[in-house]
């Protein structure tokens, strides 16, 4: 059975004609615990910092995905979180406007259920340039999904020039592509959780992406 747990949230530039960039990306391993702490290298001129945490508690339903994040110990926005329709595994999506630059400690935390090796706590992050510094995100949504190939996401947009910005796991490894977009970093547990993009803005009003997996 496919298992994909989804978020996708358009984020605008700092005026109609800026020009948002990616920077780059990287995954943190994984804790076998509530929370999930690491060293990450952010780089120069981030100022929008996109992290996509993962929790999964094999044996209990209902856990609760995690609620907090922190960049170099200052609290990062909680954007939504999302659960399967299996009950055992969630994401969050969090962003951190203008962080400092360099090495830097990011934990994410606060999710809740299972014992031991059956908790696997994760994040996966994505640094990007030219984002406006307030109002942030421009929208979003989400869904958890089963049995299915392709799913498409889809949004409105209201700021000219934004990109939309994907935050997913399937647990099958099944990921093939993103119509529309780009994968930027994934990482274990299960499938895989990971980040993709736009790569480029998108123009106002409904806009989507795929997500691509394999039967």
């Amino acid at each position: 059975m496919k298992y994909l747990v989804l978020l996708i949230l358009v984020f605008a530039p700092f005026n109609a004609h800026a020009a948002l960039t990616y920077l780059g990306s990287g995954s943190t391993g994984n804790s076998t615990g509530l929370s999930h702490s690491a060293s990450i290298v952010i780089p120069s001129g981030t100022d929008f910092l996109f992290i996509c945490a993962y929790h999964n508690a094999l044996d209990i339903l209902s856990p609760t995905p995690p609620n907090a994040a922190t960049v170099a110990g200052a609290s990062a926005t909680l954007i939504a979180s999302q659960a399967g329709n299996q009950d055992t595994g969630h994401i969050s999506a969090f962003y951190y406007l203008s962080p400092p630059s360099g090495s830097q400690t990011v934990d994410v935390s606060g999710a809740t259920g299972g014992n031991g090796v059956l908790n696997v706590t994760t994040y996966v992050w994505a640094a990007y340039s030219g984002a406006k510094q307030s109002g942030q995100p421009d929208s979003f949504a989400s869904v958890a999904q089963t049995n299915t190939t392709a799913k498409v996401f889809s949004t409105t947009v209201v700021a000219a020039n934004s990109w939309l910005v994907l935050c997913d796991v399937d647990q099958v490894s099944g990921f093939t592509n993103i119509t529309g977009g780009t994968r930027r970093v994934a990482a274990a547990p299960d499938g895989g959780v990971f980040i993709g993009d736009s790569d480029g803005s998108v123009g106002t009003g409904s806009q989507s992406l795929t997500v691509n997996y394999s039967a």
